[in-house]
């Protein structure tokens, strides 16, 4: 999780809470390694660290918040 940061601001406000404490999640950004201008996005929460396992990362943000709220309904 260290590589991940919190590059740019996405509206997050509709994402289910974490499924393990109930906080708040955030979505992350980081730079793909070797590739210039290629983000991958993850929702991940910032109280316990909670984050999807397979597939942990997405090319778009609204792919990642879609995955979350799937897996946090279960």
């Amino acid at each position: 999780m260290s590589r991940m940061k919190k590059l740019e601001t996405i509206d997050d406000s509709e994402l289910s809470p974490c499924p393990k404490c109930g906080a708040k999640p955030d979505v992350m950004v980081w730079y793909i390694k070797g590739s210039v201008n290629r983000k991958n996005y993850a929702v991940v929460c910032p109280k316990c660290g909670y984050r999807l396992k397979e597939p942990y990362k997405f090319n778009t943000p609204e792919k990642a918040m879609a995955r979350w709220d799937k897996e946090a309904e279960c």
